[in-house]
Order: C-alpha cells, then sequence, then structure tokens
C-alpha cells in the first residue's frame, strides 16, 4: 500500500504566494523597471512613501495586491544592493 503523503498533489503556487495569477504580472514587473530606472535614492524615497500608505504617481493605475507586489519587489532589490555595500 503506497502511504497517503506519495499522493499528495502538489499545487502550482502556495496559497500563501504574495503574487497571485490575478494580478497582472506585466504591470507589476513594468513598475517595477520604470522605478527601478530613478535610481537608488529615489526607489528608497518611494518605498518608504508606500508604507506610510502615500501615493506614488507611477502606481496610481496599479489594484491594491499590484502596489504590494511591486513593493515586495523594490524592496527585494534594494536588499542587494545594501548587501553589497
Amino acid at each position: 500500500m503506497v502511504p497517503f503523503r506519495a499522493l499528495a498533489v502538489k499545487l502550482p503556487m502556495p496559497a500563501t504566494c504574495p503574487n497571485p495569477p490575478a494580478m497582472n504580472q506585466t504591470k507589476i514587473q513594468h513598475c517595477v523597471e520604470t522605478l527601478s530606472m530613478k535610481g537608488c535614492a529615489e526607489v528608497t524615497r518611494i518605498i518608504a512613501a508606500l508604507e506610510r500608505g502615500e501615493p506614488v504617481a507611477d502606481m496610481l493605475e496599479l489594484t491594491a495586491g499590484e502596489k504590494q507586489a511591486t513593493l515586495d519587489e523594490l524592496k527585494s532589490i534594494m536588499a542587494v544592493y545594501q548587501a553589497r555595500k
């Protein structure tokens, strides 16, 4: 008899994934690229503004989930830069 755990089906995306498929990944990626081109100092300012709940002009058309996903991505990118210093 095969153990039950061997029959478990792995979901293609974890339920806790910060970027569920319903979000427009293309819009998120475009926004991240656009904001990243503004430089580290500006991205740091944008991250702080987003964390305070302030609107950011380049993100007005994103949903709340897309804004959060963009913020998470910007934080990840900045963490890499901070680690290199």
